[in-house]
């Protein structure tokens, strides 16, 4: 078996979209987490943006979910 190479990678988190705006996040020490308050709780937490905005393709309606939305959004990156 050859020697495999990672030759290009992306990733989508509450820190943002994409290597660039996540090397800023950590250079700024930016967590990405927010207050929210839930049932009296007070927490930090980390979402996403634009995830909700993300429409899936015709015929994926029975998979559409938060995290299908999220994979469909780090693909489009």
């Amino acid at each position: 078996m050859g020697d495999k190479y990672l030759t290009a990678s992306t990733l989508v988190t509450a820190c943002g979209r994409g290597r660039e705006a996540h090397c800023t996040a950590l250079h700024a020490e930016r967590t990405g987490l927010a207050a929210w308050s839930e049932g009296g709780l007070d927490l930090l937490a980390g979402a996403v943006a634009g995830v909700d905005d993300v429409a899936l393709a015709p015929g994926l309606e029975a998979y559409d979910c938060r995290n299908a939305r999220l994979a469909e959004l780090t693909l489009a990156r």
